[in-house]
C-alpha cells in the first residue's frame, strides 16, 4: 500500500464506522471539515491496493495487531473484514460513482517535506504543418529529503510511524478499540513522538494544538486576485517597457510590526515546526518548506520593482514612505531609496474602480494570514501575531503584507493553515529559490527539415547547373539562339531535370514559410519579448515566387490536355504570386501560445507528470487554403482556357515535336519541332559534335541539325533556309535574348537567395526561423512557469504582447536558464487529483514503484520452486494464498 505522501487518516471505512484520529478534537474536525476529502480514509487505498494486500504487506505484522485483531473485537468491525475479502474491484469509472456515493468530492492530503514531490512538466510546439513537438519546461525528481529535514514531522508523524509504534507499544490505531491509544492512558505527544521540552514547544500546542494532530493545508490563492494581477502586469509591462532604469530586486529589508518593537522582547522563532529556537534580539522568517530548523536568522524581505508598485497600489495617501522604511531595523536607508526609485516607474491610471479595490481588500483581509514569532519578555512567554493586512487599513505594515502577498501570488512564496485542537493560524511562507535547469537542445526536432533542406539545396545546384550549361552553349553558338525559350526556363528545367516530387516539396517549403509566423526577439529596455516581425515585401515576394512551382507542377500533369493552351498559362502563377503577396503582407501568421494546465497522477502524492500549453508558430488551415489557392488558380485558368478553344474551335497549329522532346518543352518552347542548342540543354538534350545525349532516356541518338523541322515519323526531314534579319529585328531578337538571359539569373539568383533564407527556418522541424534551446525554448519554458502560477487556464494569446516580456533574463547568451518554482509540483498534486485520477494513480503503479506496494512474497514463480517466506510459519501460511 501507498503511504508515503504521509497521510492523516480520520477513519478507515468509508461509512464513518471506525475513527483513526489522532486525538477527539481532531477527530470532531474531521467530522466537521473533511468528510468530503477521499485523503482521510484508508478504506480508498486498501480498495485499489492488489487483494490481501493488509495481511501480505511489509507492514502486516504491524496491521494485524493494530487495525485487523481489534477490528475482530469491535461490533461491525468482523462484517467490514468479510466486506473486504469479498470486495469486487470496479472499473475506474465505477470506482469514481462508488466514491461519489459516499460522499467523497476531492483528494487533498497534507502537507509534508519528507519527499520532495516530483513533476514532469512540457509544452507543446506546433507547427504549420499540424507536428508537434514537446519539450520540457520544468522537470523535478522525486527525492527523499531525509529525517533531519523533516521538520511536518511534529504535525504529522505518518501513519507508518503510527503502525511501528503502536505495535510496540501495543496498541490501536483504531480510536472505538479497547486498547486504543486514548484508553490505555497514553499520549501521541508524550510517549510516541516525545519531542523535549522547550518554550516553542509549550507555545505551539498552546496556540495551535497538539503536535501529531495538526493538519497542514495548502491556501488556494483567490481568484480575485490572480486576476488582478494578470491585468496590473500587463498594464505595467506596457509602461516598463518605454522607460529605462527598471530593475528587478532592489532591495532587501527587515521590517518589524510596530507592536512587536518593545524593548526587552526576545524571539524564538516564527515556524512553529521549528519551536527549539533560543531568545534571540530578532525577529526570525516564518514557517518555510525547506527549513530544517538548524539556524536562527533574522526575518528579511526582498523588495523588488514589481512588488513595490504592486504594494503602492494599496496604500492610503497617509502612509509615507518615511513611516514604511521607520519599521526596518537596520536597512531604513536601503528601504527608503528602493521606494523612492521605483516610485517613478508606477502606471499612469487604474485598472480598477475604488468599489472593486475594495471588494479586493475583502478578498485578502478574508485570508487572515498572519506574520508569526513565539517571543519572550521579562521572563514570560507568549506568541505574537501581526496581520498581513490590517483590516483598518492605517498600518504602514499592511505594505509588506501586500509585497508578500505579490510574491505568494507570482509563486515566490505560499500560505498554509495550520489546523491544530485549539486554533487554525494561516501563515505565509519564506521565499522559496527557484530551480534552475538548462533547456534541452536534444528535445530540439531536427530530422524532417534536414532531409527538405538538402533537397532544397538539390533544386538549387540542378538549377544553377542548367543555367550554366546553358550559358557555356549560348556562347559556343556565338548567341544564335531563340531569347524567348529562356523565360520558360524553370517550367522546362523543373519538369525535364528535377522531377515533380521533388518540385512538390520545394512548392511547399515556401508554403510552409509562408503559413509560419515571422518572430524574433527583442530587447525592450531590458525586458526580453518575442516580437512579430513580418517579412518585407521582398521576401513575401520571394517566397511567393518559390511557391509557384506548384503552379507549374499542375499545368505540367494537364499539358496533355492542354493543347493549344500553353500561351494562357502564365496568367497562373502570375495571379497566384499577386495572391500569395497579397494575402502575406495584409495578414501574417502570428505565433500564439495557448496555456492549460492537464496532469495526471504517476506516483499518487508525490509525482504529477503534466502537459501544460501550445504554442502555435504556424497555422495548418493557411496552409490548406494556401494550397487551395495555387491548386484553384492553375484549375481554373486551364478550364477557362479549354473552354474557350472549344466554344471558338480553336485548333492547335504547332508542329508535332520529335518524340524525345519533352511535354513541358513542345508546350512552352517558341519551336519545340526545331530546338536550338540553349533550348535544347534546358529540354535535357545535350549536344557533343554531332551526337545528341538525352538525359531523360539516358542515351545517346544523332543530332538534326538546328534550322531544320523534323516530324516523326511520316514526314521526311525538310531543310528550310534561314531568312536574312533586318537590322530592327536583330535589335528585338538581341533584345529578347538579353531579357531572358536577365530573366534566368534572376531566377537563379532567388533561387539561391530562397536557399540562404531558409537555412534558418530549416534548421528545426518546428520551421521555427532562429529557435534555439537557450533562447526561444528557454524563454517558453520560463514564460509557461510564469503564466500557471497565476492561471491553469489561458485561451490563445499573441506572444509578442508586451505584457509577456521577461525582464529578468535577456536570453541573448548560453547562460540563460528556466527558472523553476519547486513547490510547484506540491501544489498542482492538489489540483490534478481529481477521483478518477487518484484511482488510476492508485492502479497504475509504476513497475519501478514495485519495491514500495510492499508486498510479502511466498515465491520467486508460479510452480512455487523456489520459496521467498521469511519464516516457517510464514510458509505454511502461503499454501493458502497459493491463488493470490
Amino acid at each position: 500500500m501507498n503511504q508515503n505522501p504521509c497521510p492523516a487518516y480520520c477513519w478507515l471505512d468509508l461509512n464513518r464506522t471506525f475513527e483513526m484520529a489522532h486525538t477527539a478534537k481532531r477527530q470532531a474536525r474531521c467530522t466537521n471539515v473533511e468528510l468530503h476529502n477521499g485523503a482521510v480514509y484508508m478504506e480508498l487505498v486498501i480498495r485499489n491496493s492488489p487483494y490481501g494486500c493488509l495481511t501480505t504487506s511489509t507492514w502486516a505484522s504491524a496491521i494485524e495487531s493494530t487495525i485487523l485483531a481489534p477490528l475482530r473485537r469491535i461490533p461491525k468491525g468482523h462484517d467490514w473484514l468479510v466486506a473486504y475479502d469479498q470486495r469486487t474491484i470496479f472499473t475506474i469509472s465505477d470506482e469514481v460513482v462508488y466514491w461519489s456515493s459516499h460522499g467523497i468530492q476531492y483528494w487533498l492530503n497534507n502537507m509534508q517535506n519528507l519527499y520532495h514531490d516530483g513533476i514532469d512538466d512540457s509544452i507543446h510546439i506546433q507547427n504549420a504543418l499540424g507536428y508537434t513537438q514537446s519539450i520540457g519546461t520544468k522537470k523535478v525528481s522525486l527525492s527523499l529529503r531525509g529525517v533531519g529535514s523533516w521538520s511536518t514531522l511534529l504535525a504529522n508523524i505518518g501513519v507508518f510511524n503510527d503502525l511501528v509504534s503502536c505495535q510496540y507499544l501495543g496498541c490501536s490505531l483504531i480510536r472505538q478499540a479497547n486498547n486504543s491509544v486514548d484508553a490505555l492512558g497514553l499520549s501521541w505527544v508524550d510517549d510516541i513522538l516525545v519531542p523535549g521540552v522547550s518554550p516553542g514547544i509549550t507555545l505551539v500546542q498552546q496556540v495551535i494544538g497538539p503536535f501529531t494532530a495538526i493538519d497542514i493545508k495548502w491556501v488556494v490563492k483567490p481568484s480575485s486576485l490572480l486576476r488582478f494581477v494578470q491585468l496590473w502586469r500587463a498594464q505595467l509591462y506596457q509602461t516598463l517597457t518605454t522607460q529605462t532604469g527598471f530593475e528587478g530586486t532592489v532591495a532587501t529589508v527587515d521590517p518589524v510590526p510596530m507592536h512587536w518593537m518593545q524593548g526587552g522582547t526576545q524571539f524564538y522563532g516564527g515556524n512553529p515546526m521549528c519551536p527549539y529556537g533560543t531568545p534571540q534580539p530578532y525577529v526570525q522568517p516564518s514557517f518555510g518548506y525547506y527549513d530544517d530548523c538548524g539556524s536562527q536568522i533574522p526575518h528579511t524581505i526582498d523588495l523588488s520593482g514589481f512588488s513595490i508598485l504592486f504594494s503602492m497600489l494599496w496604500m492610503p495617501s497617509s502612509v509615507s514612505v518615511p513611516n514604511i522604511c521607520a519599521m526596518c531595523d537596520t536597512t531604513v536607508r536601503a528601504c527608503t531609496q528602493a521606494l523612492l526609485q521605483s516610485q517613478r516607474f508606477k502606471p499612469t491610471g487604474n485598472i480598477l474602480a475604488p468599489a472593486s479595490m475594495t471588494t479586493l481588500v475583502q478578498d485578502a483581509v478574508a485570508l487572515n494570514i498572519c506574520f508569526m514569532q513565539m517571543a519572550t519578555r521579562n521572563g514570560i512567554d507568549f506568541v505574537l501575531t501581526q496581520p498581513l493586512i490590517d483590516a483598518r487599513y492605517n498600518d504602514p505594515w499592511t505594505f509588506y503584507g501586500w509585497v508578500m502577498i505579490y510574491d505568494w501570488l507570482v509563486g515566490a512564496r505560499e500560505v498554509y493553515r495550520f489546523d491544530g485542537d485549539e486554533s487554525s493560524v494561516t501563515l505565509m511562507s519564506q521565499t522559496a529559490p527557484t530551480v534552475t535547469m538548462a533547456a534541452n537542445p536534444l528535445e530540439l526536432p531536427q530530422h524532417a527539415c534536414t532531409y527538405i533542406w538538402y533537397i532544397t539545396v538539390y533544386v538549387t545546384f540542378v538549377l544553377c547547373g542548367v543555367g550554366v550549361l546553358a550559358l557555356l552553349y549560348a556562347l559556343v553558338v556565338k548567341l544564335d539562339f531563340d531569347g524567348r525559350n529562356l523565360f520558360q526556363v524553370n517550367r522546362v528545367v523543373g519538369s525535364t531535370w528535377i522531377g515533380r516530387p521533388v518540385l512538390f516539396l520545394r512548392s511547399m517549403t515556401a508554403l510552409i514559410v509562408l503559413s509560419t509566423s515571422s518572430v524574433e526577439f527583442t530587447n525592450r529596455n531590458g525586458f526580453a519579448a518575442l516580437l512579430l516581425a513580418p517579412r518585407s515585401f521582398w521576401l513575401s515576394a520571394l517566397f511567393a515566387g518559390e511557391a509557384t512551382w506548384l503552379n507549374y507542377i499542375i499545368q505540367d500533369i494537364l499539358l496533355p490536355l492542354a493543347k493549344g493552351t500553353s500561351k494562357y498559362s502564365f496568367v497562373s502563377p502570375l495571379v497566384t504570386w499577386i495572391a500569395l503577396v497579397s494575402w502575406d503582407q495584409s495578414a501574417p501568421i502570428e505565433a500564439s501560445a495557448t496555456a492549460q494546465s492537464n496532469c495526471t497522477i504517476s506516483y499518487l502524492g508525490l509525482i504529477v507528470g503534466c502537459e501544460s500549453g501550445l504554442v502555435s508558430i504556424g497555422s495548418w488551415p493557411r496552409l490548406v487554403n494556401l494550397m487551395w489557392l495555387c491548386l484553384g488558380l492553375s484549375v481554373v485558368p486551364f478550364c477557362f482556357a479549354q473552354f474557350h478553344r472549344w466554344f471558338r474551335g480553336v485548333r492547335d497549329a504547332r508542329i508535332e515535336s520529335p518524340s524525345y522532346v519533352s511535354a513541358a518543352a513542345e508546350a512552352y518552347f517558341v519551336s519545340s519541332g526545331d530546338l536550338d542548342s540553349v533550348a535544347s540543354v534546358m529540354a535535357g538534350l545535350l549536344c557533343v559534335s554531332d551526337v545528341q545525349f538525352d538525359i531523360k532516356l539516358w542515351q545517346p541518338f544523332e543530332k538534326v541539325p538546328h534550322g531544320t523541322v523534323q516530324t516523326v515519323p511520316v514526314l521526311p526531314q525538310t531543310q528550310l533556309p534561314i531568312p536574312d534579319e533586318s537590322r530592327f529585328r536583330r535589335v528585338v531578337r538581341v533584345g529578347i535574348m538579353l531579357l531572358g538571359f536577365m530573366y534566368m539569373i534572376a531566377t537563379l539568383v532567388g533561387s539561391y537567395t530562397f536557399l540562404n533564407l531558409t537555412q534558418d527556418t530549416m534548421a528545426n522541424d518546428f520551421w521555427w526561423e532562429g529557435f534555439n534551446s537557450t533562447g526561444h525554448q528557454t524563454f517558453l519554458a520560463s514564460w509557461f512557469n510564469t503564466q500557471l502560477q497565476t492561471t491553469n487556464s489561458l485561451a490563445a494569446t499573441q506572444l509578442d504582447n508586451s505584457q509577456y516580456s521577461d525582464p529578468l533574463q535577456l536570453y541573448i547568451n548560453k547562460t540563460a536558464t528556466i527558472n523553476v518554482r519547486p513547490l510547484y509540483a506540491a501544489h498542482i498534486q492538489s489540483e490534478s487529483n481529481t477521483l478518477t485520477a487518484v484511482v488510476a494513480g492508485l492502479r497504475n503503479m509504476d513497475g519501478c514503484d514495485l519495491p514500495w506496494i510492499s508486498s510479502s512474497y511466498c515465491f520467486v514463480d508460479f510452480n512455487q520452486r523456489w520459496a521467498m517466506a521469511a519464516t516457517v510459519n510464514r510458509e505454511h501460511k502461503c499454501q493458502l494464498e497459493i491463488n493470490n
